[in-house]
C-alpha cells in the first residue's frame, strides 16, 4: 500500500472515530483548517463544531492563512465564498452552514 493510501485509510478511520458527528462539509473545513494552520494530532483531534478559525491563529500570519483558507475552500467546494464570508463566520459550523446555504443557492439557480 502506497503512502498516500495509508493516509486516506487513516484519515478516514481517524473521522469515523473522531468526527462522526461532522457533516461532511464540516469535516472538510476540518481538514482544511488542519492543514493551513499545520495543526498538530493533539490540536486537530481537539477541533469541534464550535472551533473558532481566529483562536487557533497566531495573529502575526492571519492575512495569509486567511487567503489560504478562502483559496482552499474555493477549490474544495467549487463557490466563490469571500474573506468576509469567512470572517464573519469563523467556527467551523458557521463557516459549514454558510457553504451549505451558498451550495444550496447555486443549486436553485
Amino acid at each position: 500500500m502506497g503512502i498516500k493510501q495509508n493516509y486516506d485509510r487513516v484519515m478516514k478511520n481517524h473521522f469515523a472515530n473522531n468526527f462522526n458527528d461532522f457533516s461532511d462539509t464540516e469535516r472538510k473545513i476540518a481538514e482544511i483548517w488542519r492543514d493551513v494552520l499545520c495543526l498538530s494530532k493533539k490540536q486537530f483531534e481537539e477541533l469541534n463544531k464550535d472551533s473558532d478559525f481566529f483562536d487557533l491563529l497566531p495573529s502575526w500570519c492571519a492575512t495569509f492563512e486567511i487567503n489560504s483558507v478562502n483559496r482552499d475552500i474555493n477549490q474544495m467546494f467549487h463557490i466563490p465564498i469571500d474573506l468576509i464570508s469567512i470572517s464573519e463566520n469563523s467556527t467551523i459550523k458557521e463557516l459549514a452552514a454558510r457553504i451549505d446555504r451558498f451550495q444550496d443557492d447555486k443549486h436553485k439557480s
